[in-house]
């Protein structure tokens, strides 16, 4: 008889944010986003083969707009969402071409302590996707590796970035990366975000000896994702030793916003890769998944991602 098949089970850790974007031609769009791409587009692959917790802090004035969008989807559960006293964050995001920005945040939601995520590392996976730099500390990190069998999927995204007094972001080398890396089992981040912990300049020819040198650190998977080049990927495979390829983008018809196109990545990747096991493949269904998703803006073009076949029980 076959296994009865028990849904896959993803806490995601990080912060949702309300974006204000301004985009090249001047006109203006709002909508929740931050990890809400990446619970949503996770929802959308997997549907009922999946529980996603989202785990994380919202402002109270906007805690329960953040509880009506994700409770059209049976999927995801609302048990790892907490109010807090603070504004919410709000991220206004100035774009002077589809991949030059400027970013101001506002908004007091605090760091997520290893209590309030303690609950939740029976999880399968759990894709960590620093939103606000501080939405865990590295010690949180460190005490969820130890506590937990699941594999953890991180994206450094804005750890990379400091933010002044005025609310403006900035590009900044993080204390112990090194660290940061070596508490996750698959790491993401892009080309800049690598030449910052790096602290120099990278041809695309380095790309590929820089993602085998984050290896050692202790990961299993690399991602630099790389924009409309696509990304590179290194792993360690059990039958081929270390593995490294450059997967390249697919055309994408046109190029509309690429606000969260970052966070789709991470969720189709780890998406795929749950369904077939094979990190190439997962980089190339997440390539073409962050192509489509700079196609619209904001969250409700998700809803129409082609759900995934997960074979496996």
């Amino acid at each position: 008889m076959p296994k009865e098949f028990k849904p896959v089970k993803i806490s995601v850790v990080g912060t949702i944010c309300w974006d204000k974007i301004v985009h090249p031609e001047g006109k203006t769009s709002e909508s929740f986003g931050g990890i809400a791409y990446t619970i949503l587009t996770l929802a959308s692959l997997l549907e009922s083969k999946l529980e996603v917790f989202p785990v994380c802090l919202v402002g109270k004035d906007r805690y329960q707009e953040v509880i009506r969008l994700f409770k059209k989807n049976p999927e995801i559960n609302l048990n790892g969402i907490k109010s807090v006293e603070q504004k919410n964050n709000t991220v206004t995001l100035t774009y002077k071409a589809a991949q030059s920005r400027d970013e101001i945040l506002e908004g007091g939601v605090p760091s997520l302590s290893f209590e309030q995520i303690k609950p939740f590392l029976e999880a399968d996976y759990l894709l960590v996707n620093f939103i606000s730099g501080w939405d865990i500390g590295l010690d949180t990190l460190e005490r969820m590796k130890e506590n937990t069998k699941g594999k953890i999927y991180l994206d450094v995204h804005s750890l990379t970035l400091g933010k002044d007094e005025k609310g403006k972001r900035f590009i900044r080398k993080p204390k112990d990366w090194e660290k940061y890396a070596a508490g996750c089992d698959y790491l993401q981040l892009n080309q800049i975000e690598l030449e910052t912990i790096l602290g120099r300049k990278l041809s695309l020819s380095e790309i590929e000896p820089a993602a085998r040198n984050l290896l050692d650190l202790g990961p299993k998977g690399v991602i630099i994702t790389l924009s409309d080049k696509g990304c590179h990927l290194a792993y360690k495979s059990d039958d081929r030793g270390t593995v490294s390829k450059l997967v390249k983008a697919r055309p994408v018809s046109s190029m509309v916003d690429t606000t969260g196109c970052g966070d789709v990545f991470g969720a189709g990747f780890l998406a795929n890769l749950i369904a077939c096991d094979d990190p190439v493949q997962a980089a190339d269904f997440a390539n073409y998944l962050a192509g489509l998703k700079a196609s619209f803006t904001g969250l409700e073009g998700l809803r129409y991602f082609t759900p995934l076949d997960l074979e496996f029980t």
